[in-house]
Order: C-alpha cells, then sequence, then structure tokens
C-alpha cells in the first residue's frame, strides 16, 4: 500500500507544480523570459511525476514503458532547460550556445531512442506498484554517461554563474538554484547503491526531487523579480509614498482602502470605512449622479470641498473594471484647485 500513497503525493507534486506554472506565467506579464522558462519547467516537471505514477498503476508490464518515456523526457527536458538558461544568462555568445544546446538535445533524442524503449529495463510488477529493475547494458551506459555530461557542464556553468553576480542578493538567488540542483546528485545515490527502498520504489526519489527543484526555481524567481524595477514593484512604493491623497471606493462610493496621506488630510482612523459624502461636500444629488455615472463605467472630475476643513480641491475619479469588465472600484485622487 505504502507504493499507492507514494504514487498518490507524485502525482499530486506534479499537478501541484503544472498550475503554479501556469499561474506564476500568467501573472507576471512584465518578466517575459523568466515566466516563459517557468512554464516550461512545470511542465517538465508534471511530465516527471506524471510520467512515473502513471507507470506504477500500469499492470500491464509490457506497456508500462510508454508512461516512462514521458518520465524520462520530462527529466531530460528539465536539464536542457537549466542549460539553456545559464546559457542565457551568462550572455555566452549565440553560435556557441546555440552549438552547446544543439548537441545536448541530440543526446537527449539518441537517449529516449535508446534508453527509452521497452527493452531497454526490466519491468517489474509488486502486489500495488509498477517498478523496474535496470540491467546493465549498453543502453543504461549511455543514459548514465549522458546525465554524468549535464552534471559537469551544468556545475561548471553554475560556478560560473555565481562568480558572475555582484549583489549579494543576486548570489543569493543563483546559490540557492544551485543547492536545489545537488538535491538531484543525492537522490540518485540510493539508486545507484540499490538499497531496498529504491529497489521496489525506484522512480519516487528522483521524480520528487525534480518536482522540489522546479518549487525552488520558483520561489527564488519570484523573491529575485521582486528586486526588478518595475510598475508591479515599484506602485506601491509610490501609493505610500506619494504627496497625494489617494482613495479606493467600493461601486457604491465607500471608502475600502486609503493611502497615508489620504487618512492624514482627510482624518481617517484605521477601522473607518467612510462614504464618499462624509470625506467630501457632495448634496444627495450630486452624490446620486457621481455614484450612477461610476456604475456606467466612466470617469470624472469634481470640484468640491474636503468636509474636514472645507479647503477646495479636486476630485479625480478613475472606474477599475474586473475580469468580466464590468465596474470594479473607483480609485480616486485628491489635489488642491480652485474652482473656476
Amino acid at each position: 500500500m505504502l507504493g499507492v500513497f507514494l504514487n498518490m503525493v507524485l502525482f499530486a507534486l506534479g499537478g501541484i507544480a503544472l498550475t503554479s506554472g501556469i499561474s506564476f506565467y500568467i501573472k507576471e506579464k512584465e518578466n517575459f523570459i523568466i515566466r516563459n522558462y517557468i512554464l516550461l519547467f512545470a511542465a517538465a516537471a508534471f511530465l516527471v511525476c506524471g510520467g512515473y505514477s502513471i507507470m506504477s498503476v500500469f499492470t500491464d508490464t509490457t506497456k508500462a514503458w510508454i508512461p516512462r518515456l514521458f518520465g524520462l523526457y520530462g527529466i531530460e527536458l528539465f536539464l536542457l532547460l537549466e542549460l539553456a538558461f545559464l546559457t542565457r544568462d551568462l550572455e555566452i555568445k549565440k553560435s556557441i550556445r546555440g552549438m552547446t544546446i544543439g548537441v545536448f538535445a541530440l543526446l537527449v533524442l539518441l537517449d529516449l531512442l535508446i534508453f527509452g524503449r521497452p527493452g531497454s529495463i526490466r519491468y517489474v510488477r509488486y502486489a500495488y506498484y509498477t517498478a523496474y529493475e535496470n540491467v546493465k547494458s549498453n543502453e543504461h551506459m549511455f543514459h548514465y554517461s549522458m546525465i554524468f555530461a549535464f552534471f559537469l557542464i551544468l556545475l561548471i556553468l553554475a560556478i560560473k554563474w555565481y562568480k558572475s553576480k555582484v549583489i549579494k542578493r543576486d548570489k543569493l538567488f543563483t546559490l540557492e538554484l544551485i543547492a536545489s540542483n545537488f538535491l538531484l546528485v543525492l537522490v540518485t545515490i540510493p539508486d545507484v547503491f540499490h538499497t531496498h527502498f529504491s529497489t521496489k520504489y525506484p522512480t519516487f526519489g528522483y521524480s520528487a526531487a525534480f518536482a522540489l527543484v522546479f518549487f525552488s526555481w520558483l520561489f527564488a524567481c519570484r523573491w529575485h523579480i521582486s528586486f526588478i524595477p518595475s510598475v508591479k514593484n515599484v506602485c506601491q512604493e509610490v501609493y505610500y509614498t506619494i504627496d497625494i491623497p489617494i482613495f479606493i471606493f467600493n461601486i457604491d462610493g465607500l471608502l475600502t482602502a486609503c493611502n497615508p496621506k489620504a487618512s492624514s488630510v482627510f482624518g481617517i482612523s484605521e477601522n473607518d470605512k467612510p462614504g464618499l459624502r462624509d470625506l467630501f461636500n457632495f448634496t444627495d444629488v450630486e452624490n446620486l449622479r457621481l455614484l450612477k455615472k461610476a456604475k456606467d463605467g466612466k470617469d470624472g472630475q469634481y470640484f468640491t470641498s474636503c468636509k474636514k476643513n472645507n479647503e477646495a480641491c479636486l476630485l479625480s475619479l478613475t472606474v477599475k473594471y474586473d475580469y468580466a469588465d464590468e465596474p470594479l472600484c473607483l480609485i480616486g485622487t485628491v489635489t488642491k484647485e480652485k474652482s473656476k
């Protein structure tokens, strides 16, 4: 029964990795290159976990090689993507980069044809789990030679990548990813020395490790891009530090949030949720017209005065829409202006 449980964990890890990658891709529109890599890493991790977990439920050992081939492709795609990312970030000459990736892509294709074929390993069916036994053969030697070549070039590039970084946060970013990749090396040790666990459940260790390495990429990239100057990263600082009152009202004109400047000028405490009429000198009719205009999706500017000190001001209201293209809230800014 342990095999069934491990199989469920593995498939769940693959599913979470894929959905996390898709979510990151959708949200991080400003980080074009990183979001593409994260999505591809997620797909590769899903292939690894999904392929080997499906292989494990196959009762017919003659067909178990099919999902295993997808898992094997996921492993080699992940390593190839890491190679592509490192060579790109190191700004290696395009011709050398293309040649290096091309050579390793060819090795991957050959490995899928040689080590991925049905007779390259022996499949074994236990009570609730399908596993495999490695057969000492030329196919097996070719596969591990290719994996060693990947390890060697990625290690050399990773060291060069770390040394190329000057800023401390960039060094931490590279160090986290390098450390997480050594996890892949550690989980192959039981496989090499053939422990009881690795013999009966040979795919769980490294499949789960690839998912964890993906999550390391995901969290490291999320943390790293938070320091990249962009509209998304600086807008919160602008909101809190700008010397202009900013309000966010719901579509009914009730305050949901405001920046420190607005709180100071209008005397709003943390738990207060005033409406437009509580902050500005609007008549009932003016307030109703304003809200109707907002619900129709129309922006507006209104000469009015602050209720706290009767100081004349210009209130600018912009309608923010939701994903269904319907009015969601009002974003208001206040500037001192005399009515003309």
